[in-house]
């Protein structure tokens, strides 16, 4: 009972601090497949995210603005916990 009640009056505090995770690691993970290809010198086209299709400098922006996002909603989530 205790957890649910603290699960219910942190609610939107724990919903932030997932979503940041969330974007946080997935923005990491399609940052390191779109570096891959250039690190292993073999540069083509790649597809970011299923069936979507970037230029690499775009999808590379993107997801850099993703993992700031996640970092900004982690610290946010926190700043505001009790």
């Amino acid at each position: 009972m205790v957890i649910k009640e603290y699960i219910k009056k942190h609610t939107w505090q724990i919903a932030c601090l997932l979503f940041g995770l969330a974007l946080f690691f997935i923005g990491l993970w399609q940052l390191d497949l779109l570096c891959a290809p250039y690190i292993w010198a073999d540069k083509k086209v790649i597809e970011v995210l299923p069936f979507w299709y970037m230029l690499n400098t775009e999808a590379y922006v993107m997801f850099f603005a993703w993992v700031m996002l996640g970092v900004f909603l982690i610290i946010v989530a926190l700043w505001f916990w009790e």
